[in-house]
This record gives structure tokens, sequence and C-alpha cells, in this order.
């Protein structure tokens, strides 16, 4: 199923489906729960779709100010198995992990040297 498909781009709002709403803005432990929800769904996408290297999520309207947020995930073949692995984001650094409300994977891409700090 979909074995040429090689970039997928996606907007679907699990939090109103999770009852997780945003209260305030940059509530950066939200930001961490809705991560992990297009986490798990894109490992469950890439098991099906064979050929896929990356799948990105936009989600719109994370705070009052009207912005958007992009959740990247790159799809990578390792030691025969097929390896989701989330592109870092600027919330995901290190200087915001009291912020978090728990742990981030260890093995995220790095696309953007500024988000390593």
């Amino acid at each position: 199923m979909f074995h040429n498909l090689v970039y997928l781009k996606l907007s679907l709002d699990f939090e109103i489906g999770a009852d997780d709403l945003l209260y305030e803005d940059h509530d950066i432990a939200w930001y961490r729960r809705c991560f992990f929800r297009r986490f798990r769904a894109t490992e469950d996408i890439a098991k099906v779709c064979l050929g896929l290297r990356r799948c990105n999520w936009v989600q719109l309207g994370i705070d009052s100010e009207g912005n958007d947020q992009e959740y990247g995930f790159v799809i990578l073949e390792e030691a025969e198995n097929r390896v989701v692995k989330p592109v870092m984001q600027w919330w995901m650094a290190k200087t915001h992990k009291h912020m978090h409300g728990g742990p981030l994977p260890d093995d995220m891409v790095k696309e953007n040297v500024w988000w390593e700090r």
C-alpha cells in the first residue's frame, strides 16, 4: 500500500480527541504531548508506507498569536529495521528541559545547529 510514497505532510488535530487543548501560550509540556501523538502515528504510517522517508505534521494555532508548529520525522533503515526519528525542534533543546514534562527521544535528527544548545 502506497509503496512509492516518499514524503508525506499531514495536519490532523489529535488534541481534540485526546481532550488536551492548549490553555496557555508556550506550554512546552503540551508541545511534548502533541509531539508524541504524531510520533506514534508516524510509526504506524511507516509500517504500511514502505517507501516513506519523511513525514511532517503541521499543527495549526499553537498559541494566541495564531502561530503554527511543524513536527518533522525521518524514516531510516537501520539493521534491517525501519526506524522513525524525530527532527529536533527549538522547544526540544536542553535549555527547556525543565519544562518538557518528561523525557524526549535521545536520537533525534538535528537539522538546525541553533536548536542543539
